[in-house]
């Protein structure tokens, strides 16, 4: 009961900010929406080259959002950001070991955060991969919280090829921390083709000695 009343609170709560707004709507980029916005039916199964393990990855939810402009004290007058959340979850059976992925589009912008009770690093990192379109250059979190990853995309590589198939141009986009905070330090890589998503990720974690390298085997979009 407690919960549903919270859930109520936070929709009444974003209706009210919602009409205090200057009537401005900031959507997220037509050509980024048409690429990535992945509705529930989506799936990637990923083999990790290291272990050998297969595990799927499938889109729960898919939402939208609006909330005011303005940085950490938005003002009433702020135009709305459109914002669209699209949640993912590893098929794992053990729940234990779970992991999800979390997309969000914001404008030209798309970010990356992670949950996974294994690694405790993965959980702790969030990403800026890429601004639409594709190109080469730094990323940066929004936001309030100061944003230590050094994070950019780095390379658009022609081709790629994993499991008979072929991914063109696709975004390098790597992103480390280990200055900052010793107990987090982390080097990865998330390589990210238009038409398949995250086509490979490379998880580098020595202070959990945590190495995985992802690559897509074959996937399945809904638009």
């Amino acid at each position: 009961m407690k919960n549903i009343t919270l859930s109520l609170l936070t929709i009444i709560l974003i209706f009210s900010a919602c009409k205090k707004n200057n009537g401005t709507i900031v959507p997220v980029d037509a050509g980024l929406k048409s690429s990535f916005n992945y509705k529930p039916g989506s799936y990637w199964i990923y083999k990790d080259s290291l272990s050998g393990a297969t595990d799927s990855v499938y889109v729960v939810a898919n939402t939208i959002e609006y909330y005011l402009a303005g940085g950490c004290v938005p003002s009433k007058n702020a135009p709305q950001i459109e914002s669209i959340s699209i949640l993912l979850s590893f098929a794992k059976s053990n729940l234990s070991d779970s992991e999800q992925w979390h997309f969000r589009m914001e404008g030209d912008k798309f970010y990356l955060s992670m949950y996974n009770n294994a690694d405790k690093v993965e959980s702790r990192a969030g990403f800026h991969l890429f601004t639409w379109p594709l190109a080469i250059g730094p990323s940066q979190n929004s936001g309030c919280v100061l944003n230590f990853d050094s994070g950019s995309v780095t390379d658009i590589i022609p081709q790629v090829s994993m499991s008979g198939q072929t991914y063109n141009n696709a975004a390098r986009s790597a992103h480390s921390q280990s200055t900052h905070d010793t107990s987090m330090a982390y080097n990865d890589c998330f390589y990210v083709n238009q038409a398949a998503g995250i086509i490979k990720v490379v998880f580098d974690h020595p202070t959990l000695s945590v190495h995985r390298v992802l690559e897509l085997q074959r996937y399945h979009i809904v638009r």
